[in-house]
């Protein structure tokens, strides 16, 4: 219903903040678009991943070629949270007095109403509402739709993807005719951009621990890193040098001669670096 709700405004000529998932096909993303242009209405998404700084801070890094070429970059979450990869629906029940199921159906195909039978609510509600619409290809859009659009803003900013050549689902698990896949692996191949070379992109979602890359060493700390342990003892396990993460995401690059200066090169002074975020 965002897509539904967004044109409705753009329409009156108000200007809308959409939050995710921005749509569940690609027709409504071109529909708003459309109707974005043709009414000359301000429009934006909620991604709050391309907001905060350390996106910025590592945009900037790669613009500057600090890193070098990326060539490939990885991304993921243990998400889904909420169940996915069902294969039946159980049976229905009576209508809650307190919801309009027809109003909170909206645009999707009709139903019948189910609380979920046995485990249902789990913490996330009732099968349907009013978290787990997610997971169905009539209400939302997976965790791709719930989580992608936030941490792939970071590469996609860095390394100005915009639109790919091809698209491949290369793996699933818990396949299911009304609800995506428990777990999944997504390749998206862009082509060379300006200065920029041909960069594939993994998603992978249902993660619950990081994935084995070619030429990432096993064990080496990927994503997000973890919460500093209480105890002095305990802290002295950590790495002393902890590697760069993005945002959950790892990036295979070639060397470039940028990324061979010597340690001991003078790096920025305040004014310059200002001026560089400035």
């Amino acid at each position: 219903m965002h897509a539904t709700a967004a044109v409705n405004a753009m329409e009156r000529g108000k200007h809308v903040y959409v939050q995710k998932p921005l749509v569940r096909t690609v027709w409504e993303a071109r529909l708003m678009q459309d109707t974005a242009n043709k009414y000359k209405v301000a429009t934006q998404m909620g991604n709050q991943g391309y907001s905060n700084e350390g996106t910025r801070q590592a945009a900037e890094m790669v613009w500057a070629g600090e890193i070098g070429d990326v060539t490939e970059v990885h991304a993921w979450t243990d998400r889904p949270w909420w169940p996915q990869g069902l294969t039946a629906v159980p049976a229905p029940d009576a209508v809650p007095d307190t919801l309009d199921w027809q109003a909170w159906l909206g645009s999707a195909d009709d139903r019948p109403f189910t609380s979920g039978g046995e485990g249902y609510p789990n913490q996330y509600g009732y099968f349907y509402q009013p978290f787990n619409w997610r997971g169905f290809f009539d209400f939302g859009c997976g965790a791709l739709g719930d989580m992608a659009c936030h941490i792939l803003g970071a590469p996609n900013m860095a390394l100005r993807l915009g639109a790919p050549v091809s698209v491949e689902c290369v793996s699933k698990e818990g396949p299911s005719n009304f609800q995506f896949p428990k777990k999944s692996l997504i390749r998206y191949d862009f082509p060379a951009r300006g200065n920029m070379p041909a960069v594939k992109l993994f998603w992978h979602d249902g993660l619950k621990e990081s994935p084995k890359i070619d030429g990432v060493p096993a064990g080496e700390l990927l994503g997000d890193l973890p919460s500093i342990p209480a105890s002095p003892a305990s802290r002295r396990v950590l790495p002393r040098r902890l590697p760069v993460s993005w945002a959950a995401c790892s990036i295979r690059r070639l060397t470039s001669r940028r990324s061979r200066r010597k340690r001991s090169s003078p790096g920025p002074t305040a004014a310059s670096s200002s001026a560089a975020r400035g």
